[in-house]
């Protein structure tokens, strides 16, 4: 019988890049609601910009940190007459591919969230305008 042969191996992938978090929201401030006012239309409701760019800012660098990952470790698997270790050893371009496309949803998510915000602000002072234009009633 001869000797077993050396075990396989595959290189442990490096942990250089940071984990991507879940977008943290800033709480809402505002005025305590007034007596007499429907909660659903007091001071915090809406959406504020402060909020949209923190979510587009944590999208941005979500994107950025999950594109940084390294695959090539993957080729660096040995092992012999295993037809699992050449999958593995396949995996470093295909894994690649499927990163950079959540890194890119990650980017287009955050740009569409962006421009909403900016929207939001330029709608918000346009109906405000609007809205000062009215006559008082009496």
């Amino acid at each position: 019988m001869s000797p077993d042969p050396t075990p396989p191996t595959i290189a442990k992938p490096p942990t250089t890049a940071p984990q991507p978090q879940a977008p943290t929201v800033p709480p809402t401030t505002g005025p305590a609601p007034q007596p007499g006012v429907a909660p659903h239309l007091g001071p915090a409701f809406g959406v504020q910009p402060e909020q949209l760019e923190a979510i587009t800012r944590q999208w941005h660098q979500a994107g950025s940190d999950i594109d940084k990952y390294a695959w090539s470790f993957l080729s660096e698997a040995a092992g012999e007459g295993s037809d699992v270790f050449a999958a593995v050893r396949d995996c470093p371009d295909p894994a690649k591919q499927a990163m950079n496309s959540i890194a890119t949803r990650f980017s287009t998510m955050a740009d569409l969230v962006d421009r909403f915000r900016i929207n939001v602000i330029e709608k918000d002072a346009e109906i405000a305008g609007e809205i000062g234009k009215l006559s008082p009633r009496g």
